[in-house]
Order: structure tokens, then C-alpha cells, then sequence
């Protein structure tokens, strides 16, 4: 019953994901193509799995950047907690991949002031928009 899990392949650290069903009562987990180089891993390859329960509060880290933006802005955390957990995890990890901590500050302001202006009804495509125009 235990959805969300850290996935560690072969020696490599664990990362956030999902057990996804197929319909023949058959279960994978995704691995992005930056897991695949850093590993050095391909289709076909063996490896060794190893599942642990994530039992955080999103299923993923949370930025320092949206974490002290939250401490800040009560309107913002009210209208991101109302938001599926699902559009949560994603909005945390598309700041959190960011490597540069003025870009993940800049991006999470950004992400606060539309979460308002939208009062928590995401639309992606827009988000991605004001991302692009930095609003």
C-alpha cells in the first residue's frame, strides 16, 4: 500500500519516486534519462533496487528557498496546500532541480506570486509563462 518510496539503484543515492501500476496487475519505477548517464546505465542492464518508504511530508525534498518564501508568506502556503499532492510534488521538484540557489530563489518568488494570483488553481502552461517573462 506504500505508494511513494526512495529508490536506490545499484550504488547510486536514493531519489523520491512512485511504484506506477499497469492494468496486468504489473509495477514499475520510472528512471529519467539523467538517473540512466549518471549511472551509466542502459535499457536491458541489471541492476540492484532498493525500495525504503518516504514517509516526508511531500514525497519530496522541499527547497530551502520555498521553505523560508513559506515562513514569509502565509497566503502563498495556503494556496500551495491546497493543490493536489501530486501538483506539490511537481512544483517542488521543478524548483529543487534547479542548481543555482539565486535561481531557485528567483523561480520560488515567481511561484509565489502566481500561486496568489491564481489562488492555487495551477495551470502549468502558465506557470511556465511567467517563469519565461520572470513575473
Amino acid at each position: 500500500k506504500q505508494k511513494r518510496l526512495l529508490c536506490a539503484v545499484n550504488d547510486l543515492a536514493a531519489f523520491p519516486s512512485a511504484i506506477m501500476m499497469l492494468k496486468e496487475g504489473l509495477c514499475y519505477i520510472n528512471l529519467n534519462k539523467e538517473r540512466l548517464k549518471n549511472g551509466k546505465l542502459k535499457v536491458g542492464d541489471k541492476i540492484t533496487v532498493t525500495l525504503t518508504p518516504d514517509n516526508s511530508e511531500y514525497g519530496m525534498p522541499m527547497p530551502p528557498e520555498i521553505e523560508e518564501l513559506f515562513m514569509q508568506d502565509e497566503e502563498a502556503k495556503k494556496y500551495f496546500h491546497i493543490m493536489t499532492a501530486g501538483k506539490q510534488r511537481s512544483l517542488l521538484y521543478a524548483i529543487g532541480k534547479i542548481k543555482s540557489a539565486d535561481k531557485r530563489l528567483e523561480k520560488s518568488v515567481i511561484l509565489m506570486n502566481y500561486l496568489k494570483k491564481v489562488k492555487g488553481n495551477l495551470d502549468f502552461k502558465e506557470l511556465n509563462q511567467a517563469f519565461k517573462e520572470g513575473l
